[in-house]
């Protein structure tokens, strides 16, 4: 996905969406600090909306983003 602000959107919603597949909020937590840099998180996003007119699943990524962050940027 296209982010001009470098959010790894699909690797920021493959670590959210496996949190609840597995139920495992701890161990998605820790693959967000460890294995997405900081600079590609969805924190990052600027909801610049850019990136939802290439989506082909037409999800509003800009209202997603805090929610992911909110989620697995929690300590």
């Amino acid at each position: 996905m296209p982010c001009p602000n470098g959010v790894n959107i699909p690797g920021n919603f493959e670590i959210y969406n496996e949190a609840f597949l597995h139920e495992d909020m701890p161990g998605a937590r820790f693959k967000y600090q460890i294995f997405v840099p900081e600079a590609a998180r969805a924190s990052v996003c600027a909801a610049c909306h850019d990136c939802e007119d290439q989506c082909p699943q037409r999800i509003p990524v800009s209202k997603w983003m805090p929610k992911v962050h909110a989620l697995l940027g929690a300590a």
